[in-house]
């Protein structure tokens, strides 16, 4: 269902539809499984680190939140939505995560305050959209999070007002997936017809650029650098896209071998 890497280490957390958590170390030579966690009793939609990578927090179609470290589940939050939670963000402070789910809801987390209660730990929420939050990312100088859902609309919310910031215009497409570019003033959200819609940072109506060339539904991207996206397609290949100048650079393949179109990482 998801999987992610630490960004500290060579480990990585792979979720699955039966509900477990697997964590592997990897190397040149190898990938060995270290552990595996059955806490959540359905699919495990999301797995986030924190950016330590000492927290592994988790996200399930049960509609509970997870969290491990230490080698341990530390703490589960039962019942953190009305619906199957599709998303889980960690925010740049510590103890602070995003979660979104099917219904639409975004929820923004204390997690120093679950132990009282679900009630205390929920530092606000907001219920703009109208179908599955996909992702969620968080602009630090901003203070502010972006969404896309499955509604067609990308969504920017104000942390500080505790309030809707911005809306664009729908899509009329599912949008999969969203990243920050050029240190925070680009906005990209993909689109299930193959499209990488561009935003400017405060022009969030409609998009003022696009990058075409996908085959299908891009259905994951990640920045590699300020200039470079890699996304995953659902014909099953990775590509590496340039943004601004806007082109599809390379299609990853196998680092052994000698065609001149490898991207190599």
């Amino acid at each position: 269902m998801d999987l992610k890497f630490s960004p500290t280490s060579n480990v990585l957390a792979l979720s699955q539809v039966t509900g477990a958590v697997r964590i592997y170390s990897y190397n040149d030579q190898e990938t060995k499984e270290q552990m595996v966690f059955n806490y959540h009793t359905d699919s495990v939609r999301a797995v986030e680190f924190s950016n330590d990578g000492n927290v592994i927090y988790t996200g399930s179609k049960d509609q509970s939140l997870a969290v491990i470290t230490d080698g341990q589940m530390a703490g589960r939050i039962m019942d953190a939505h009305d619906a199957p939670i599709s998303t889980v963000h960690h925010m740049d402070s510590g103890n602070v995560i995003a979660s979104g789910d099917d219904d639409g809801m975004i929820r923004i987390w204390d997690l120093r305050q679950a132990q009282k209660s679900k009630k205390h730990a929920i530092v606000m929420e907001f219920k703009e959209h109208e179908g599955t939050v996909n992702q969620l990312v968080f602009n630090k100088e901003a203070n502010q999070i972006v969404s896309v859902s499955n509604d067609g609309h990308l969504g920017v919310f104000d942390l500080r007002k505790k309030e809707l910031y911005a809306m664009s215009d729908n899509f009329e497409e599912d949008l999969p997936t969203v990243t920050l570019m050029k240190e925070g003033r680009k906005v990209l959200a993909a689109s299930a017809d193959g499209v990488i819609n561009i935003f400017s940072w405060d022009f969030f109506g409609d998009c003022n650029d696009r990058i075409t060339g996908h085959p299908g539904c891009i259905d994951t991207m990640i920045q590699y650098d300020e200039d470079i996206v890699i996304t995953g397609c659902e014909d099953g290949l990775l590509r590496a896209v340039s943004v601004l100048p806007n082109k599809i650079v390379a299609i990853l393949g196998d680092p052994l071998d000698t065609d001149d179109e490898v991207f190599h990482i």
